[in-house]
C-alpha cells in the first residue's frame, strides 16, 4: 500500500462508532475542514458538542445495512463484531475503509501527522503498530520542541 495524501475536506465521509478512537478521526477530520457522519447509539462528549455546533452530523442510532452507500471514505470504529462484519460486507471496490478493529479489512491507514514550523510531518506503521506510531510521533515532536528551546 502506498502512501497518498486525499483532499478529505470534499469526500463524503462516514464513522461508525463514536467513543475513544472514533472521537481522534472525527477531530482530526474536522480540523481537517470535514463534516464527517456519524452513526452512534452513544457519543464522547466531543462528538456531542460537534453535532450541536453543525460541524458533524451524527445519526444517534445503530448501523443500519445500506448506511455506507453514499460515503466515498468509512471508518469502522465500533466494538460490535457482527456491525463490524456487516459493514465490510457492504464495501464497494471504489470506497476506502479504515477497520480500526480489523487491519486486514482496510484499504488504507491514518498517518501519524503533526505541523512543525513549514513542515507537515507523517509517520506510518502501514498499520501494524498505530500506538507506537503515536508514541514516536510524541518523541519526534518533544525533540524538536527542545530543539526549538535550545535555539532560542
Amino acid at each position: 500500500m502506498l502512501p497518498i495524501m486525499l483532499d478529505v475536506v470534499t469526500m463524503k465521509i462516514l464513522v461508525v462508532g463514536a467513543g475513544k478512537i472514533a472521537t481522534r478521526k472525527i477531530q482530526k477530520l474536522v480540523a481537517a475542514g470535514n463534516s464527517p457522519t456519524v452513526i452512534a447509539p452513544v457519543a464522547s462528549d466531543y462528538v456531542q458538542k460537534a453535532a450541536v455546533a453543525k460541524k458533524i452530523t451524527w445519526h444517534k442510532r445503530i448501523y443500519q445495512i445500506g448506511d455506507t452507500a453514499d460515503f466515498q471514505m468509512i471508518f469502522i470504529c465500533t466494538n460490535d463484531d457482527r456491525v463490524n462484519h456487516e459493514i465490510t460486507r457492504e464495501i464497494l471496490p471504489t470506497q476506502l475503509v479504515n477497520d480500526t478493529t480489523n487491519k486486514a479489512n482496510s484499504n488504507f491507514f491514518n498517518l501519524a501527522s503533526f505541523t512543525y514550523h513549514d513542515f507537515e510531518i507523517a509517520l506510518s506503521s502501514k498499520g501494524k503498530s498505530p500506538s507506537q506510531t503515536k508514541e514516536l510521533k510524541e518523541k519526534l515532536q518533544q525533540i524538536l520542541r527542545n530543539e526549538d528551546s535550545l535555539n532560542s
